[in-house]
């Protein structure tokens, strides 16, 4: 009778322990969310919207076989931005710009390839839009950035969406130019307007 109960209660108790382990490591993804789970060289996306549901268990990354690794990224739009870049015109005229990119994650497996984290990821788009608005300023001269800054949006957000591809992510309209400004220590734009507003000034008597 005392083996019975004994039998029953290390039972109870590794059922309990069981039902503890698995509450505290159970994960319910929130619906702005997508989670990637890795466990050894297989990949799968728990979320709202996916296949395999928006549940699933954390293992430690340490137990052979059934330990995971998670990245978690947002469904939802998130912004990339410049401010106070250091760009140069076609003849090596320094200036500032800020510029803003919206963007998406459209395909979380392939984000996950790439980076471990969502921080490591903007830190990765942060770069390629410093590189297209940086290409795509020094083929023009100042007085002509300053006059069709919409058309240069568009030409940023092309060479931006060519890139964006292998990482999984896209933008969901036209990267903004928001501003553009004298670097420090520079007059060119000022004296630009200065020039331009003297001409509309003799124009109009």
């Amino acid at each position: 009778m005392i083996m019975y109960f004994v039998a029953g209660g290390v039972a109870l108790g590794v059922f309990a322990f069981g039902f503890l382990i698995a509450l505290v490591l159970r994960r319910v993804v929130p619906t702005n969310e997508v989670h990637i789970v890795q466990r050894g060289r297989s990949r799968v996306s728990y979320g709202a919207s996916q296949e395999a549901g928006n549940v699933y268990y954390e293992w430690p990354a340490f137990l052979p076989s059934i330990g995971v690794l998670v990245t978690k990224f947002p469904v939802s739009i998130f912004d990339v931005n410049l401010k106070d870049y250091e760009a140069y015109d076609t003849g090596r005229l320094p200036f500032r710009v800020d510029v803003q990119a919206f963007m998406r994650i459209a395909k979380s497996d392939t984000a996950a390839e790439k980076v471990a984290n969502f921080d490591e990821l903007q830190h990765q788009l942060s770069g390629i839009l410093q590189g297209a608005v940086r290409n795509v300023l020094a083929t023009h001269k100042l007085e002509d950035i300053l006059e069709a800054r919409s058309t240069l949006a568009e030409a940023f957000t092309a060479q931006v969406d060519n890139q964006l591809q292998a990482w999984g992510v896209e933008t969901v309209k036209n990267i903004e130019f928001m501003d553009i400004r004298d670097s420090a220590n520079s007059q060119v734009i000022a004296n630009i307007m200065a020039k331009e507003k003297s001409r509309i000034d003799r124009e109009s008597r």
